[in-house]
């Protein structure tokens, strides 16, 4: 009966609480690092040292406070099948003091969420926080979204927060996007993440990702695509916020591979890339790039050629098209021999 089931629930203590990401009045729960028991809020009352990851089902609803405390775990975090937000609060410094940090390492994926295979709609929403990953994973260092059998789509948000350290030995050092799936950023930071594949930070199979602010910066690729590669039918669009001073083999900031389609305009500032062996030290293409309307693309190096773009076919079936209107492409430099910013 009703109350049967009820008593064999863990009952976690009750706690007052309030959280600038959450206006309404909630009841708030201490969290132990076990699973979740119900739908609701949750908060962090002390460090903890987790050693085995926690699943979140379909259909639940966890709201999760940092609360300016860590978390440690060698597994991964979350298996998020469900709806997942994270918040924290900033110090009087400006900065978040919470953290989530996993040293998931091996032939895995998502060390702090794994979004893949869901028989409902997920979501993961970033409000604030640290998140860094100290591991090595194969894809999505810190956050795997994609779909599988079912009809189902993954969404993760990021309004605020830091992604750091994440690394792989394939794509997507902090973030892998596939199969339909969506990613926006609307602020926050990804920094320090390394792929050694394509896509230090983001790479994109088939997956949509909508940057409306934020950075991301200082992200490294032993393949194409230091910030973000866009492959195999994705689609990257970015209207505002910054990627600087990221590094790749071509392609420094972006790299739009075939069949991959990209679009930066408005307020969007992409400057600083560095292509390490060959073209592209802002772009390489051989998708299709808009850059439009007011963009900024500045500050790009290239071994070879194109410092700030570099359009290329890479076969008899694939040709870049690239189109630039009303943009500033100034200060990008060519370290060797080849043409100049644009080719």
């Amino acid at each position: 009966n009703y109350m049967a089931i009820m008593s064999r629930v863990k009952q976690l203590p009750k706690v007052e609480h309030t959280c600038q990401h959450v206006t309404e009045d909630v009841t708030w729960y201490a969290w132990d690092g076990t699973a979740f028991p119900q739908d609701g809020h949750y908060v962090l009352t002390e460090d903890l040292a987790l050693t085995q990851r926690v699943s979140i089902d379909a259909g639940v609803e966890i709201t999760l406070c940092l609360n300016g405390h860590t978390v440690t775990n060698p597994d991964r975090f979350f298996t998020l099948h469900g709806t997942l937000n994270i918040c924290d609060h900033k110090n009087a410094s400006g900065q978040y003091e919470g953290k989530l940090e996993s040293s998931y390492s091996g032939k895995v994926y998502g060390a702090l969420a794994y979004m893949y295979n869901n028989i409902a709609d997920s979501t993961l929403n970033i409000y604030g926080g640290n998140f860094v990953h100290t591991g090595q994973a194969r894809t999505g260092g810190i956050v795997f979204i994609g779909q599988g059998v079912y009809s189902t789509t993954a969404t993760f948000n990021l309004y605020d927060g830091v992604l750091s350290g994440g690394t792989t030995t394939a794509n997507g050092g902090a973030v892998q996007v596939s199969n339909r799936c969506a990613m926006n950023m609307y602020g926050g930071k990804i920094t320090g993440s390394k792929a050694g594949g394509n896509g230090g930070a983001v790479d994109l199979a088939t997956g949509t990702f909508n940057m409306y602010g934020g950075e991301i910066s200082g992200n490294t690729s032993t393949g194409n695509g230091g910030g973000v590669n866009v492959d195999k039918n994705g689609v990257f669009t970015m209207t505002g916020g910054t990627l600087t001073d990221n590094k790749g083999a071509e392609g420094g900031n972006v790299r739009v591979g075939q069949g991959g389609q990209a679009t930066i305009s408005g307020a969007a500032v992409v400057k600083n890339g560095a292509a390490t062996t060959g073209a592209g030290g802002n772009f390489t293409v051989i998708g299709n790039l808009n850059v439009l309307d007011g963009a900024t693309v500045t500050g790009g190096t290239a071994k070879t050629s194109g410092s700030a773009i570099s359009a290329f076919a890479n076969a008899a079936t694939a040709h870049a098209i690239v189109t630039i209107e009303n943009v500033t492409i100034e200060g990008n430099i060519r370290t060797d021999t080849g043409s100049g910013p644009v080719e």
